[in-house]
């Protein structure tokens, strides 16, 4: 029975590792990755491979950008300088005129967000040049679109959110906590936030495929979409044969005598059916490559 056991302890791994083949395909692409210690002209950038490998043009455009960053902010970080002096100066007074001191530090903490926030802007420049090295303008552009529909589409969704927590904080410090009450906005929260979610999931997505399209075209993109939705269909079906074959599986070691013969065919059953998955996902994987390596690439790289 160890060994019965051992098997179907075995089939379950296989089963999570072959079921879990497009849990996070597109990721890497569309989700903003940590900044590396990779470094251009002195400033971080997202992603080493593509930054060591940045044409001359790219290059000189990020330097472009930089150079025009280090003139833009150099009279603010003097104003720091002097703004510095001014709060030392004012708390060594005697007696220390508080308004005073609050006023240089609300100034300070301003010319400190507007460096900021031109450091944001630069950073997001760069990308953007990197983006249009890799997949062109037009692609690009299409990009920042797709994010700005979605920016707009989630504004109204994140104010519920806001007016909704709002409401909880309130109903939470009632005297007399009504905790129906409590629960329904708990519940329209998530609710507002799983659309949030799934707007999210959507862009990127959406933001994939412009990718691939710009790297391999839209004909190899079409062909991939077709691959991945014959693969869905054929795992959908492989998945329901399983559930079958686990029921069967758990009837069988539940019976109070155990035909060691009748479940050790189950778990047989169960193995192959894993298996099977497995093909599928190697079968898939080698054609998606096959396409993209045969595929013309519709945008003339820069890197």
């Amino acid at each position: 029975m160890k060994k019965l056991i051992s098997g179907v302890t075995a089939a379950a791994m296989l089963l999570t590792i072959s079921t879990g083949v497009f849990a996070c395909v597109g990721k890497k692409e569309v989700k903003p990755a940590a900044p590396s210690k990779s470094k251009i002209q002195g400033l971080k950038l997202a992603d080493k491979s593509k930054a060591s490998s940045l044409s001359a043009d790219t290059k000189a455009k990020i330097k472009a950008l930089q150079d025009a960053f280090t003139k833009d902010v150099a009279p603010l970080k003097d104003q720091l300088k002097t703004l510095s002096a001014d709060l030392k100066t004012a708390k060594a007074a005697n007696p220390v005129d508080t308004t005073k001191v609050k006023s240089i530090n609300d100034l300070i903490a301003s010319v400190k967000k507007e460096i900021s926030d031109k450091e944001k802007a630069l950073k997001s420049n760069i990308e953007k040049e990197i983006l249009i090295a890799q997949y062109g303008a037009d692609a690009v552009a299409k990009i920042e679109a797709a994010q700005s529909a979605f920016a707009k589409d989630v504004a109204p969704l994140k104010d519920s959110i806001k007016t909704l927590e709002k409401d909880l904080k309130a109903a939470l410090s009632a005297t007399t906590v009504d905790k129906e009450k409590v629960k329904s906005i708990k519940e329209q929260i998530k609710t507002v936030n799983k659309q949030i979610a799934d707007k999210q999931k959507a862009l990127c997505q959406s933001i994939e495929k412009i990718k691939l399209v710009a790297q391999y075209g839209a004909d190899a993109v079409a062909k991939i979409d077709a691959a991945k939705a014959a693969y869905d269909k054929d795992v959908a079906a492989i998945n329901e044969k399983i559930k079958t074959i686990k029921a069967d599986l758990k009837a069988a070691t539940s019976s109070t005598t155990i035909d060691k013969k009748k479940v050790t065919a189950i778990i047989d059953q169960l193995n192959a059916a894993c298996k099977e998955l497995k093909v599928k996902k190697e079968a898939l994987n080698a054609l998606i490559q096959s396409i993209k390596k045969t595929a013309t690439t519709t945008v003339n790289k820069t890197i």
